[in-house]
């Protein structure tokens, strides 16, 4: 996925919202989990809204839109995580990971897994996909369900 394409996603600024922060929450734990905070950060807060529907509402049909919004943030971690290979996409500041600090190259690179960055960035787009499809798929048999019910009572 090119950087514009990124950009363009609807999702991707407010979702940017939380990354940032994350590295702000993290500081108490040491350089490098500030660093993963970011996508941290983005991945706990739809799983945390999925927890609180659940917790307080048993809203099964809440956690299915927490359930999509967490593959949604892994599939636009997916380039950045890629990324770390090529350093193209443009960042934050307006520069490339070449020019500025790019995240998942520290991460990766202090792994000893930068060589990896595509596969892995692969990996997490699959996996997003994968929940993606699967939130919906249960969303929709939930909503099915519950319009079965109200067509039953309605009869």
């Amino acid at each position: 996925m090119a950087y514009g394409e990124i950009v363009r996603s609807f999702i991707h600024r407010p979702l940017l919202i939380f990354h940032e922060a994350g590295h702000v929450v993290f500081i108490p734990l040491g350089e490098w989990m500030t660093v993963a905070g970011g996508s941290l950060a983005q991945l706990l807060m739809p799983v945390v809204m999925g927890v609180a529907l659940w917790r307080a509402n048993r809203d099964a049909f809440g956690v299915s839109l927490a359930l999509w919004l967490f593959g949604v943030s892994l599939l636009d971690l997916a380039p950045y995580v890629y990324d770390a290979m090529d350093l193209q996409l443009m960042l934050l500041g307006g520069r490339t990971g070449e020019d500025s600090f790019h995240d998942w190259l520290y991460l990766l690179r202090t792994m000893g897994l930068r060589e990896r960055a595509w596969g892995i960035g692969m990996g997490v787009h699959k996996a997003g996909c994968a929940i993606v499809v699967a939130a919906n798929a249960w969303g929709l048999w939930l909503l099915w369900r519950q319009w079965r019910q109200w067509r039953r009572r309605a009869e």
